[in-house]
């Protein structure tokens, strides 16, 4: 993927992950591939749906497993209140998948995946927006 696929659309994305080495990554990883738009690292669902609440995002990357709400909850919250953006859900757990799609995610991502899997995956979905 090409930095500048889906620049236009990524001005502010939520990252939301209870380890701190993965969190860092995925937000390196979205800064260096979209043009460097605003990227919140959160620690859990209840964070991430704060951030949300008090400044929008365009892309919400979250895990499955963290403490105060995890992410099929967090999935769950932003579509009760309406919120249209792209949900990316990740977890070890692949049974996650069909709970995180069924809650509203628009991708689930199977841990470990590789960084090139992400990029296409955000890609796809920043297109459609």
């Amino acid at each position: 993927m090409l930095a500048s696929e889906g620049a236009l659309n990524l001005r502010h994305c939520i990252v939301a992950d209870d380890d701190a080495a993965v969190r860092a990554v995925l937000c390196s990883v979205v800064s260096r591939t979209y043009g460097d738009p605003k990227v919140l690292g959160v620690e859990n669902g209840q964070e991430a749906l704060s951030a949300y609440q008090a400044g929008g995002a365009d892309l919400i990357i979250t895990d499955v497993e963290m403490p105060a709400i995890d992410g099929i909850a967090l999935v769950r919250a932003l579509r009760a209140q309406d919120a249209r953006l792209p949900i990316v859900v990740m977890s070890g757990n692949i049974e996650a998948g069909s709970h995180a799609l069924a809650a509203g995610a628009n991708w689930f991502l199977p841990k470990p995946f590789a960084i090139r899997e992400l990029t296409t995956v955000l890609g796809r979905l920043l297109a459609e927006t």
